[in-house]
């Protein structure tokens, strides 16, 4: 917890210690991504173990002084997957994920309860809007604002009646064929063996949301529509089928933040939640089956970028 990024960057350590100032800080410099090696390059050594975060090896010193050496000239873009420095330079360039990980930051260090990471269990369907079946919410300080399936006063077989004609369009009969399995899979997640739906509706979701809800509510998602679907949510719509909406309140993508912080976004691994949530934490170090665990996970990811940076 008293990490400071200089301690983070290889690049940094190096550096001439600053001339004492007598006038007073401005206040906190602003977010820059810790400029580690990529997890999948030979820059160092990445491991991961379930009792602890990623500690990445040190590098050969020759190395080490090669990259804290200034650079003029222009690097080329080919053979990136060989170029750590090539990698520290787009990270460093991901404005959206500093921004995103500034505008964190300083709402956690104002009140945790501001950040809502937020989950959906849902089927796509085409031209409307996705169907949820489950909702998760919580804040960074662990206060859970809902976690519920949604419950659309039918039985499970009517519900998947209503939804299936839209999931693909009836004339491709092998998409039909898959959208009606993957339907059936996530209803039978959800529901188990009940024959009818149970829950909150989805105008009792909305709610409790708008009781607490606030303009100064940082939301928080793991890729997907969530947001699209949270808006949804704030329609109070009830019947599964509804027009499709836009998002129209702004969130943070914490799938963006871990991409960049990783250097995972041009290295051909992969960038879903449980993958990375494993990389850090180690194999094994949680089941993944509900919209609640998905929030769970995230807030785990968000907290160890957090951790190095305070």
């Amino acid at each position: 917890m008293g990490q400071t990024l200089s301690k983070l960057n290889p690049l940094s350590a190096t550096a001439p210690e600053p001339p004492a100032s007598t006038t007073a800080p401005a206040g906190p410099a602003p977010f820059t991504f810790p400029s580690g090696p990529c997890l999948s390059d030979n820059a160092g050594v990445a491991t991961a173990s379930p009792s602890g975060p990623i500690n990445i090896g040190k590098k050969r010193s020759a190395d080490n002084a090669s990259l804290s050496a200034p650079t003029t000239a222009k690097r080329p873009r080919t053979n990136t997957s060989a170029d750590p420095v090539f990698y520290i330079q787009m990270v460093r360039q991901n404005e959206q994920a500093a921004k995103s990980m500034q505008k964190l930051l300083d709402t956690y260090r104002k009140d945790p309860d501001r950040i809502w990471i937020i989950d959906f269990g849902f089927m796509s369907t085409s031209g409307t809007s996705p169907v949820p079946f489950q909702v998760s919410i919580c804040t960074m300080n662990d206060n859970d604002i809902i976690t519920a399936p949604i419950n659309y006063k039918m039985s499970v077989s009517q519900l998947s009646d209503t939804i299936l004609p839209h999931t693909f369009k009836p004339a491709n009969r092998h998409l039909r064929k898959y959208g009606n399995r993957r339907l059936q899979q996530t209803l039978q997640k959800t529901y188990g063996v009940h024959h009818s739906t149970f829950g909150s509706t989805i105008s009792e979701v909305h709610g409790q949301v708008a009781a607490k809800f606030t303009d100064d509510i940082v939301l928080v998602h793991w890729g997907g529509p969530e947001l699209e679907l949270f808006t949804r949510i704030m329609t109070g719509s009830d019947h599964p089928i509804a027009p499709k909406v836009s998002a129209r309140y702004p969130g943070v993508d914490a799938c963006v933040i871990a991409r960049a912080g990783m250097n995972r976004g041009m290295t051909g691994e992969s960038n879903a939640l449980e993958d990375i949530h494993r990389v850090i934490f180690g194999q094994g170090a949680m089941q993944f089956h509900t919209a609640r665990d998905d929030v769970t996970a995230t807030k785990d990811i968000l907290r160890y970028f957090i951790s190095q940076c305070r």
